[in-house]
């Protein structure tokens, strides 16, 4: 591999550019007010869902909406939003994976942000209270940290500015 020879003005200036083009991607996921983006989808829907689907805005609203559906891993994990006593929720997005004798089921949606990870806390405890016991296995996951993370296999805008800012400094002597 040819080493290329570079000023340390050079090297400096490289580095900002990359420091500013991480920073601008960063500022860009980054969420400044509370309408978190989540992807929605039941356990039907959620088995044509495209990992290029838009995220939806969460609201009061939806987290009715999104306890109806066939299956009850909507239903083991929801929670009215009466029970906060806040006039503004905070949310989070939740997914849920369950297996039972006939396959996996998937729920994606918006939840209500609560303390010490408490909404996976519920969805175990009403789980493990279903009298039929449905389902072997089931795991809980709940993110904030961009719009949509609650889908699989997203991969972070700066991962490639990280992954050439380290090539760079293999070229520089």
């Amino acid at each position: 591999m040819k080493r290329l020879d570079l000023s340390a003005t050079s090297v400096i200036g490289i580095c900002a550019v990359i420091l500013a083009l991480t920073s601008f991607c960063e500022a860009g996921s980054a969420r400044t007010d509370p309408p978190l983006k989540c992807h929605v989808c039941d356990p039907e829907s959620c088995k044509d869902w495209n990992k290029k689907s838009e995220p939806k805005e969460c609201t009061i609203n939806d987290l009715n909406r999104d306890n109806i559906g066939p299956s009850k891993l909507s239903n083991f994990s929801y929670i009215p939003f009466s029970q906060l006593h806040k006039k503004v929720p905070e949310f989070l997005c939740q997914k849920i994976e369950a297996y039972d004798i006939r396959g996996m089921y998937i729920v994606r949606k918006c939840q209500l942000k609560l303390p010490g990870n408490e909404s996976c806390v519920n969805f175990y405890k009403n789980l493990n209270a279903d009298p039929e016991k449905t389902y072997t296995n089931a795991t809980c996951h709940l993110c904030d940290n961009f719009n949509g993370c609650n889908s699989s296999g997203l991969i972070y805008i700066w991962a490639p500015l990280l992954l050439s800012s380290i090539v760079l400094c293999l070229l520089i002597k």
